[in-house]
């Protein structure tokens, strides 16, 4: 029974992978009968990935807590700010640097929200949804299936990371390099942590840098 339900959460990691890979909202938009702007299919793909993941018992089993032992709080605090610092360093010198070395008008960038309460929500719940989403997949995930494979940590931290990058390849080179560099160092501290909430928190606060536009 153990066996089947790690092929099934190895199912359930590889498919959400793949979500997260492929032009999503635009499949989305293609199979719905209304016109949504690309944050609204954003927003609609996220709320399905977690109906899913909670509709799933399987998935639910794995969204618990990984064994080990749980830091304490004040090591928690320290480590959402390593991630987020280191984080905010890499890209305002690496990632900059590079962005305009592989600049290409053909990136994919977000449109700008001209309403402010939509600019609000978006920075509180649309943002939310993407830090709690990526990070179950890309951390929770991620861990139990490599953990599983026999993997050590730093291998677990480089493929994750990797993985995570990846997923921002519509991006850019710079933009891949540089959440693959977030994605290593949120493993690491949830690795070192045990405490998934400390990954979701630095992610949320280094979009809301970017999309607030204050870095």
């Amino acid at each position: 029974m153990r066996a089947k339900n790690h092929t099934v959460e190895t199912i359930i990691f590889v498919m959400m992978v793949a979500a997260f890979l492929i032009d999503t909202r635009s499949l989305l938009s293609a199979f719905l009968p209304v016109h949504l702007s690309v944050y609204e299919l954003d927003y609609l793909f996220r709320c399905l990935v977690v109906i899913a993941l909670l509709g799933l018992s399987t998935s639910r089993r794995a969204i618990g807590e990984m064994p080990g032992v749980r830091s304490d709080s004040a090591v928690a605090l320290l480590a959402v700010l390593w991630v987020t610092g280191a984080s905010v360093l890499f890209h305002q010198t690496i990632h900059r640097f590079l962005y305009r070395l592989f600049w290409d008008p053909t990136d994919f960038t977000w449109p700008p929200i001209e309403s402010e309460p939509e600019r609000l929500f978006d920075l509180t719940i649309g943002l939310l949804l993407v830090a709690i989403t990526e990070e179950l997949i890309f951390r929770k995930f991620a861990r139990r299936h490599f953990d599983r494979q026999g993997l050590r940590p730093d291998q677990i931290i480089f493929r994750s990371g990797l993985l995570f990058g990846l997923i921002h390849w519509e991006q850019g080179i710079a933009s891949v390099l540089n959440a693959w560099v977030f994605g290593a160092l949120a493993m690491a501290a949830y690795i070192q942590t045990n405490r998934l909430w400390i990954p979701i928190v630095a992610h949320y606060i280094m979009n809301l840098l970017i999309f607030g536009g204050w870095i």
